[in-house]
């Protein structure tokens, strides 16, 4: 009995380090895939297997159904505070299966200042707000571009996840953020203060031993 259970208690620990070892080879894969698509991603924080795009029409004032259909990943990405062109630390893709062209929006939260490569201060609110929300079974989300798309998850219990992490990386992420900056300013001052005070007192010290 007691030679079953070892080889049994071993048979589970192996399938775990299997399924383990299969995970992050999945994650490994899928962190290849979308880094060939975006050399700035980073972490992959979510992905839901099978993930529809509508987009809502102004000129008809209905949803019209985008040739879009793949797995859907939430991930973060590699900026840096200069780069003007590309200030979104967040983004969400759609792998698509149906044709060649993938489907992607930049996500930025709101109210978190930033610097342009001239070294001017501006804010995320020169940029559209974005929100997100569930409505039915549809994660809408108002863009930077202006527009309004609705993803559809074929897996219902992703739906609240993805539209919880959506909702952080466009609100909650952007308080950490703007501590981080604020800590990163403050550095930077006491480190030019420190460099200050460093030059002040070499100075002196030549100017007494010159004097002497």
């Amino acid at each position: 009995m007691a030679r079953k259970k070892k080889q049994s208690e071993g048979n589970a620990q192996l399938k775990k380090k299997q399924q383990q070892l299969e995970e992050y080879s999945r994650q490994t894969l899928n962190h290849i895939a979308l880094t060939n698509i975006d050399q700035k991603t980073g972490q992959v924080f979510f992905n839901s297997a099978i993930c529809s795009v509508y987009k809502f029409s102004m000129t008809s004032n209905s949803w019209e159904k985008m040739p879009v259909l793949g797995t859907l990943f939430i991930y973060s990405r590699r900026v840096t505070p200069e780069d003007e062109t590309d200030p979104y630390p967040y983004a969400l893709i759609i792998l698509n299966r149906t044709s060649p062209e993938n489907f992607s929006l930049g996500l930025i939260p709101q109210n978190v200042s930033y610097y342009t490569n001239a070294g001017v201060q501006k804010d995320t609110n020169d940029i559209p707000e974005m929100n997100s929300s569930l409505e039915d079974s549809f994660i809408m989300v108002s863009a930077s571009d202006g527009q309004m798309y609705g993803l559809w998850l074929f897996d219902e219990k992703d739906r609240d996840p993805a539209l919880s992490l959506i909702n952080w990386c466009l609100h909650e992420s952007g308080q950490t953020t703007q501590q981080t900056q604020q800590t990163q300013q403050t550095q930077q001052t006491q480190q030019t203060q420190q460099t200050q005070q460093t030059q002040q007192t070499t100075q002196t010290t030549q100017t007494t031993q010159y004097a002497n």
